[in-house]
C-alpha cells in the first residue's frame, strides 16, 4: 500500500477507543491509542479490528465499529478451533486421534478418475476431492498439529467422529447465532442447517453455507479461549453507558478442551522492532483463517487470537475484507511488534 492511500483510507477509518489495558506483570498499561493508530494507517474502511480484556470482558476498541457489527462473513480457518473444541468436549481421547493427510478428500467416493474441485462448487460427482491447505499433504497429523497447521484433510475426517448435528449444537452454545449486543444495530448470526454432504463437510473448516458469523461474534468465542471458558460476559461502553453481551459467560465450558486449543496454536515472540517503532506487546498467538468467495476471485482474511502467550491479557479479531489469513497474521505483528 502507497503512502499516499493509506493517507486516503485513513480518512474513512473510524476508531472506538475506552480504556487502556494493564498488563499484569509489566508495570505498565498497553498504550492502546498507538495499536488503534496503527491498526488505522493500515485498514480500509471494510476491514475491522477488535480487542478485548479478557480479565474483565470489556471491549477496549474498535476499528471501523459498523463492520464489527454488521459484516457476516464465513469463519474460514479459525472455525476449526470450534470445531477442535466440540471433538474434544465428546471425548477428550480424540485428542491422541491420528490420521494420515494425502492432500485428498474425495466427497462422493474415489471412483475411477479424481479430479480436484474448489469449495464453491456445487454439485461433486465421484471421483471430485478437495485439497489440503498443504500441496502434497501433511502426512500423519494428530489433533495438536492439525490445529497448527491447519489441516483440512484432518478436520474433513473428523465428521466421521463428531456428527453435524453435534457441531450445530456446540456452536449455538457459543452464541453464533445471535446479537452479541442487542442494543447495536446489525444482523445476528447465521446458522443454516444443510442437508447435502458437501456443505455438511465444509462446515468442519469454516467453509460451505451453514455458517455467516460477525467479527463480534468471533471476539467472543476468542474471549472464552484466552480466559480458557473462565471469562465474563462481554461488556461494551458507549456514550457513557455500559452495555452488557446477551451472552451470560459460559458456565459449562471445558477448560482442559481451551488449555489443549491453546497450547497447539503457534506463538509468535517479538525480537525487537527493526522499524525503530516500540514493542507493544513480547508475545502473541492465534489463528489465521481464509475465505473463498463463491461470486469472485478475492478472498478475505482473519487473524484471531489472544496476548501475550504464557498469560492472555487481551484477545483481538482482525478482518480483513480483500486478503488471506496470511496478510490478517502479518498486519497483526506490524501492529503489535511494530515490525515491517
Amino acid at each position: 500500500m502507497t503512502k499516499e492511500r493509506r493517507k486516503a483510507v485513513f480518512r474513512f477509518v473510524s476508531v472506538f477507543l475506552t480504556l487502556p489495558i494493564c498488563l499484569s506483570g509489566a508495570g505498565e498499561s498497553l498504550d492502546y491509542e498507538e495499536v488503534l493508530r496503527r491498526a488505522g494507517k493500515k485498514l480500509t474502511e471494510k476491514d475491522t479490528m477488535i480487542l478485548v480484556e479478557s480479565k474483565s470482558g470489556l471491549v477496549k476498541g474498535i476499528v471501523n465499529r459498523d463492520i464489527a457489527f454488521s459484516k457476516l462473513a464465513k469463519p474460514g480457518s479459525t472455525f476449526k478451533l470450534i470445531s477442535a473444541y466440540s471433538i474434544l468436549e465428546k471425548n477428550m481421547n480424540h485428542r491422541e486421534e491420528r490420521i494420515y493427510c494425502d492432500d485428498k478428500f474425495f466427497i462422493v467416493g474415489e471412483g475411477t478418475r479424481a479430479r480436484r474441485v474448489e469449495f464453491s462448487i456445487r454439485n461433486p460427482r465421484i471421483g471430485d476431492y478437495f485439497r489440503c491447505s498443504k500441496y502434497g499433504g501433511h502426512g500423519t497429523v494428530g489433533l495438536a498439529q492439525a490445529i497448527r497447521r491447519s489441516c483440512n484433510h484432518y478436520f474433513f475426517n473428523m465428521s466421521d467422529v463428531l456428527s453435524y448435528d453435534e457441531l450445530l449444537i456446540s456452536v449455538r452454545r457459543f452464541g453464533f447465532d445471535k446479537k452479541v449486543f442487542q442494543e447495536e444495530d446489525g444482523p445476528a448470526g447465521k446458522i443454516v442447517r444443510c442437508d447435502n454432504r458437501k456443505d455438511r463437510v465444509l462446515s468442519y473448516i469454516g467453509e460451505g453455507d451453514s455458517f455467516r458469523v460477525s467479527p463480534m461474534n468471533m471476539a467472543l468465542f476468542f474471549h472464552f479461549l484466552a480466559s480458557e471458558g473462565r471469562g465474563k460476559r462481554l461488556y461494551y461502553q458507549r456514550e457513557g453507558q455500559v452495555l452488557a453481551s446477551s451472552m451470560p459467560g459460559m458456565k459449562s465450558v471445558c477448560v482442559e478442551c481451551m488449555q489443549f486449543i491453546k497450547k497447539s496454536l503457534s506463538a509468535k515472540v517479538s525480537t525487537g522492532a527493526e522499524s525503530g517503532q516500540r514493542v507493544l506487546v513480547r508475545s502473541f498467538a492465534g489463528k489465521t483463517g481464509t475465505v473463498s468467495n463463491r461470486n469472485s476471485t478475492l478472498s478475505s482474511g482473519w487473524y484471531a487470537g489472544y496476548a501475550p502467550v504464557k498469560k492472555a491479557e487481551f484477545s483481538f479479531v482482525l478482518y480483513l475484507q480483500k486478503g488471506n489469513g496470511k496478510d490478517a497474521y502479518r498486519m497483526m505483528k506490524q501492529v503489535l511488534f511494530g515490525e515491517k
